[in-house]
C-alpha cells in the first residue's frame, strides 16, 4: 500500500520526534522530553500533597491541582504513544522494503 506525501512526510517527522526523545533519555545532561517529564512530575507530585490539604469548597483551587497532575500523565502517555507510534511506522516501512526486494526477486511474490 503506498502512501501519500504528506503521510510520508508525517511518518518521517514521527520517526525523527520519537529518536529525539529516546536520545532525550539517553544523553546525560537529559535532554528537553526527560526535562518537561521530571519537571511535570514534580508538580504533580506537589498537588496531590496539596490536595490533602486544599479547601473543598474551592473547586477552582481542586481543579488547578487536577490540572497539574493531569499534566504529568498526558506528557507522560504523548511520550509513549509517539515513540510507539514510531516503531509501528519504522516497522511498516521494514515490512514494505521486503516486499519490494521480494518483488525484485521473485514478481510472483505474495505474502500469507
Amino acid at each position: 500500500m503506498d502512501i501519500s506525501t504528506a503521510e510520508h512526510d508525517m511518518a518521517m517527522r514521527i520517526l525523527t520526534i520519537a529518536d529525539g526523545i529516546e536520545d532525550d533519555f539517553a544523553n546525560k545532561p537529559p535532554g528537553l522530553a526527560v526535562l518537561l517529564l521530571h519537571r511535570a512530575k514534580q508538580e504533580a507530585a506537589a498537588a496531590m500533597i496539596a490536595l490533602a490539604d486544599a479547601d473543598v469548597h474551592s473547586p477552582e483551587t481542586l481543579r488547578a491541582l487536577q490540572n497539574d497532575i493531569q499534566r504529568f500523565r498526558d506528557i507522560a502517555r504523548w511520550i509513549r504513544e509517539t515513540v510507539d507510534q514510531a516503531q509501528e511506522i519504522a516497522r511498516q516501512i521494514e515490512a514494505q522494503d521486503i516486499r519490494g526486494l521480494a518483488d525484485l526477486v521473485n514478481p510472483e511474490y505474495q505474502e500469507d
